[in-house]
């Protein structure tokens, strides 16, 4: 029996009860939803929820580039509805743009963004938040859901002296040619994520553009340049994280306390669930440069049995995680039975060997490349989450800054 297949196997009943429980659960929501949720013109009578959320969780503090949040409400109303926001968290970080702000009256959405000073007060990443402001007085039957909580990210700088980074950058461009300085630094990344769509059984494909923070890892030398991105590495921190929660505190089951209740346990142990965004940040060193232009990224990882494989070696820096293994190492708690109690994202996450498509029988395998020139550096590379059925493609392009 192959090791995807004994993975698989691993999680099969506990798969099959929480998918069974859900399509039960969704089938009873239709028939509420048939029955009771009217448009306000019909006569809808529940609250009228006012609802944030945004297609990224994270931004960078010395980044122009805004975080986007979406104001959606339950139904339309029959006027106008001012609406105002403010900030949680360490002041003169971040500001807002596009609030106070208007849902016309027929409509149920609108749209404001977050945007960093570039104040550089950082020194980590911390969680923030955006609520409604105190003063912002809503109608009978309006209320607000609840705050977003987002992860604003921090620019490192590399631990090599500017004297060793100089030669470093100036060794590579006599070798290649290739101005390397223009890799470092907060980089623009577009990212094409293939997957397959689980009812259709078809591809799709996503774009995501964002900016990854890159510096010369300690590793470097003036023969083979090394390089780190200390967080959104490859572009799919955002994508990770929402695995993440989609495989664990997210799903409906994970919550049920006659067949996990361990999942709680855990979730009041570590503070994480459903409604909470903490940090977190992914990175990846040991990018090794060579003089003709390849790029060597991938490493070995384990999966969940434990057994050695090579994926791209992402590191997760995620508070909850840590609390969970200082917690087993006091011997406050243990994973279970079958040990799928955890919130590890390498657990979850990128924990199929990406070398080969012997388990995976894919049609979307491809084997891992990076190359780098004075247009773009690219990186390809597939990868499998604990519950997916099929491998992830991943084309990473990021542009030389000018």
């Amino acid at each position: 029996m192959t090791k995807f297949l004994q993975s698989k196997l691993f999680s099969f009943n506990i798969l099959m009860v929480m998918k069974t429980k859900s399509i039960i659960c969704a089938l009873a929501a239709m028939v509420v939803a048939l029955g009771c949720n009217k448009t306000q013109d019909s006569g809808y009578e529940g609250t009228n929820y006012i609802y944030l959320s945004s297609k990224a969780q994270s931004i960078y503090e010395g980044k122009s580039t805004p975080l986007v949040v979406d104001v959606t409400m339950t139904t339309s109303l029959k006027s106008d509805l001012a609406l105002d926001f403010e900030i949680e968290g360490r002041e003169g970080v971040l500001k807002l743009e596009g609030t106070p702000l208007t849902i016309k009256a027929g409509e149920k959405s609108a749209k404001f963004s977050v945007v960093s000073n570039q104040a550089e007060l950082l020194t980590e990443a911390e969680t923030f938040k955006v609520k409604l402001a105190p003063d912002c007085v809503l109608p009978e039957g309006v209320a607000f859901k609840g705050a977003f909580s987002f992860t604003v990210a921090n620019k490192e700088t590399s631990p090599l002296s500017e004297k060793e980074q100089k030669a470093v950058i100036d060794a590579y461009e006599t070798a290649t040619g290739i101005n390397l300085s223009k890799y470092l630094g907060l980089v623009s990344v577009v990212v094409k994520l293939t997957s397959v769509d689980e009812e259709t059984e078809q591809p799709i494909e996503k774009v995501i553009e964002g900016s990854t923070d890159i510096i010369l890892s300690k590793e470097s030398n003036t023969t083979h340049p090394v390089l780190k991105m200390t967080s959104n590495a490859m572009g799919i921190q955002d994508v990770l994280y929402n695995a993440l929660r989609a495989s664990t505190v997210a799903l409906e089951d994970w919550t049920d306390e006659y067949y996990y209740k361990k999942h709680i346990d855990l979730m009041e142990l570590t503070g994480w669930n459903a409604e909470v965004n903490p940090p977190f940040t992914v990175s990846l060193d040991n990018i090794r440069l060579n003089n003709e232009k390849i790029i060597e990224f991938i490493g070995k990882g384990l999966d969940q049995i434990e057994e050695e494989i090579t994926i791209v070696p992402f590191e997760y820096d995620f508070a909850p995680y840590t609390k969970e293994l200082a917690a087993i190492e006091n011997g406050t708690f243990d994973k279970g039975e079958d040990g799928d109690a955890t919130i590890s994202p390498a657990y979850w996450l990128n924990c199929y060997d990406i070398t080969t498509n012997e388990d995976m029988e894919s049609d979307l395998w491809l084997m891992p490349s990076g190359v780098i020139s004075d247009e773009k550096m690219e990186f390809t590379f597939c990868y499998s989450n604990y519950i997916d059925s099929d491998f992830n493609q991943v084309t990473v392009t990021y542009s030389p800054i000018n």
